[in-house]
């Protein structure tokens, strides 16, 4: 059965609609602006954990400095993006 809101949805004319979706696609931008904002002490982190400088980890020591796949991210970014998904950073 509907709801009583899912009425007021079903009588909205197409003006209304596209209004909503603007407001929609507004909202998820800004959301994606404030994840790429970095605080001064988050960058702090990110350097007195040097991973602001490429590292080698194993592998041949005159090689690139990159993952263990042929075109990932170098592993000190690799690192430092998987503290920011925990949280950590």
């Amino acid at each position: 059965m509907y709801k009583p809101e899912d009425i007021t949805m079903l009588l909205m004319n197409e003006s209304q609609i596209r209004s909503l979706i603007r407001r929609v696609i507004l909202e998820a931008k800004k959301k994606k602006k404030r994840k790429t904002k970095k605080t001064a002490s988050q960058r702090k982190a990110v350097k007195d954990l040097m991973l602001d400088k490429p590292f080698s980890t194993g592998g041949w020591p005159h090689g690139e400095d990159r993952g263990w796949l042929p075109d990932s991210d170098p592993v000190n970014v690799q690192v430092k993006d998987y503290l920011e998904d925990l949280g950590l950073l």
